[in-house]
């Protein structure tokens, strides 16, 4: 078996076990005319899952009276961006974060440390943070300055269900939103489904959820998933092999399962130039040597 590649995308682990779990919805119990049924039941069971996790700490999700279903957290991020139009503000973020911001934006997407936060803008943040894995450096920071400033705060949680040793504290007054999803953690890939909790209504994103114009099947596949596995699983099940995978290839560890970062001089050769984020960050994903030390281990244990 060849060992393979690093991947440069944010993809998670193809668990396999979570993936034909997710093939076993029994169709025959699944009813499209009942609609509201699987929306009342998901957002009541999602926030309940994320509060789950022995790992991380999760605070605040009650300090925001709307929660709104979404077709996964880029369907938020959409919104966010609208929203920050809408009202005469310029989105911010920190080098390293994801690229879709500035694709979306047409590159009107500024970085921080090249135009500080004042007054007018918003920021928008990944946490566990896109460029390290865990949290951004100066997050804390950006937080104080927001809250003095009064400026809105998104936080993007995508990788939720993928990472340990967190603090997930929403309770600050400048956090506006911050959105979930399953996508990553319980691979629903082919059947996005998430959830935004906000301050403010959700533009059009609100008037689906209300008017009940949403995928409820992509629902029901999101509860089936969360009901079986924790937000803690693919950490718990591939932690040990990550040990291994990172000290194996000289990788630094990171707060989520299959990000490792490449340190030292040695990463500045042209051949990780691919894996360099806004020159800031050498983020590397490790989900396939994860899977390839996986079954090396469980052939050996067998």
């Amino acid at each position: 078996m060849k060992q393979p590649e690093f991947d440069k995308a944010g993809y998670s682990i193809w668990d396999m076990e979570i993936y034909n779990h997710a093939l076993t919805y029994p169709l025959d119990k699944f009813h499209p005319t009942d609609i509201p049924r699987y929306i009342d039941e998901y957002v009541e069971h999602f926030p309940k899952w994320i509060m789950s996790s022995e790992l991380n700490t999760v605070k605040g999700l009650d300090t925001f009276p709307n929660h709104v279903v979404t077709h996964g957290t880029s369907q938020a991020m959409d919104w966010w961006h609208y929203w920050c139009e809408w009202n005469n503000l310029t989105c911010k973020v920190f080098r390293g974060e994801y690229p879709y911001h500035k694709d979306l934006k047409q590159g009107a997407c500024p970085f921080i440390e090249e135009h500080p936060l004042q007054k007018g803008d918003a920021l928008l943040i990944s946490l566990p943070f896109s460029g390290n894995g865990g949290t951004h450096e100066r997050m804390e920071e950006a937080f104080d300055t927001c809250d003095k400033l009064g400026i809105p705060v998104f936080i993007d949680a995508c990788w939720f269900g993928c990472c340990s040793g967190l603090n997930f504290d929403f309770e600050r007054d400048c956090i506006q939103a911050v959105a979930f999803s399953t996508t990553k953690s319980l691979k629903t890939d082919a059947w996005r489904n998430g959830i935004v909790f906000s301050k403010h209504r959700v533009g059009g994103i609100q008037k689906l959820y209300e008017w009940r114009w949403l995928s409820s099947f992509n629902l029901a596949i999101g509860l089936h998933q969360m009901k079986r596995f924790a937000p803690d699983y693919m950490y718990d099940k591939y932690n040990l092999i990550y040990h291994d995978v990172c000290k194996t290839l000289n990788l630094k560890m990171t707060n989520t399962i299959f990000i490792a970062l490449g340190e030292g001089e040695q990463f500045r050769d042209e051949k990780y130039d691919r894996y360099w984020r806004d020159d800031a960050y050498c983020r590397i994903n490790v989900r396939n040597h994860l899977k390839y030390f996986y079954r090396l281990k469980n052939k050996r244990d067998n």
